[in-house]
């Protein structure tokens, strides 16, 4: 009878082990190839970044002078949490690897990570009278990125589909279980939940770092990711010429210092308002690889701001600039 339990028990635990290596296996087979992580990134980078680019530089523009400048010292506020989480994070990984739980090495930085949260929520709180008075312009701008993010979805599931369709089931599974769980919910429930969403997605909507997602550039083994000659042109970003002005704010005239990563033909700083019209404009023409810095005089431009940018061979990155 003993020998009987004991076969049992090893079988059980077979099973179980190769049950859990089979789910090993289906999440490792299910993470994101270099290629479907590349399509992703270009079309972010092509379709979806320049018009929330655009959409925020018109909603920072709308704002007081006062509510953008304290808007920005909150979009620094929020990248230093962002950095520290990750770091956390790290931390938390390490100390696993080691051998403990999950829930050990967390319990281990649990005031850490109690830090962490509150001073995310006095961000949040922090933020809570800007939102109030600006509700109408963030509803307005919502509202106008509304009208682009079904198609945005629509294609981004195009993207998954093509490399991950058992992954765009799950989520429709699971899109659907959530919906299911919301309308079991009381009415109360539900406005309680919807606020806190509401109050979720303008926290995000506001503190958006107009940075583009990094890119992957190596494999593990050290394999070129971008192998396919199509993927590697998509993903030469705008973000390789970057453009900042010094003194900004600035009244007559500022520095505009831009990074080259190859030789230009044809360079164009613009100064513009944020309706288009250009109100300065200097061409460059053959340009070296490397740092360049040319004056830009902004005389008889009046206070505001405005948008500083640089067009490399029909590539377009710019900046914000300030005249007080």
């Amino acid at each position: 009878m003993k020998k009987v339990i004991s076969l049992i028990a090893i079988s059980l635990f077979l099973i179980v082990s190769m049950q859990a290596q089979s789910d090993k296996t289906k999440q490792k087979h299910h993470k994101k190839s270099p290629e479907h992580k590349a399509e992703l990134r270009s079309y972010y980078e092509q379709q979806i970044y320049p018009l929330l680019k655009e959409k925020y530089d018109a909603f920072d523009a709308a704002l007081s002078q006062d509510d953008f400048n304290f808007l920005q010292s909150k979009r620094a506020e929020a990248k230093e949490l962002q950095i520290n989480k990750k770091v956390l994070h790290q931390q938390i990984k390490e100390v696993v690897k080691t051998g403990q739980s999950k829930e050990d090495a967390k319990a281990q930085f649990a005031n850490q990570i109690e830090e962490l949260k509150n001073k995310r929520n006095n961000l949040r709180e922090s933020l809570e009278p800007l939102i109030e008075k600006n509700q109408v312009l963030i509803d307005k701008t919502k509202e106008e990125l509304k009208s682009y993010q079904e198609q945005w979805k629509n294609d981004n599931k195009m993207i998954h589909q093509k490399y991950n369709p058992e992954g765009v089931q799950k989520e429709e599974a699971k899109q659907k279980k959530n919906k299911t769980q919301l309308n079991n919910l009381s009415e109360e429930q539900k406005l309680e939940k919807k606020a806190k969403c509401k109050s979720k997605k303008a926290l995000k909507f506001l503190l958006w770092d107009e940075e583009l997602k990094k890119a992957p550039e190596q494999g593990k083994k050290g394999k070129n990711v971008h192998s396919d000659s199509k993927i590697k042109n998509s993903l030469n970003s705008t973000k390789n010429y970057q453009i900042s002005a010094f003194p900004n704010p600035a009244k007559s005239s500022t520095k505009v210092s831009f990074s080259l990563p190859k030789k230009a033909t044809f360079a164009k700083i613009k100064v513009s308002n944020f309706k288009g019209s250009i109100l300065r404009e200097i061409p460059i023409e053959n340009l070296d690889s490397g740092n360049h810095t040319v004056q830009l005089n902004l005389s008889g431009i009046e206070s505001g701001k405005y948008i500083l940018s640089i067009e490399v061979d029909g590539k377009l990155n710019s900046t914000k600039l300030l005249v007080p």
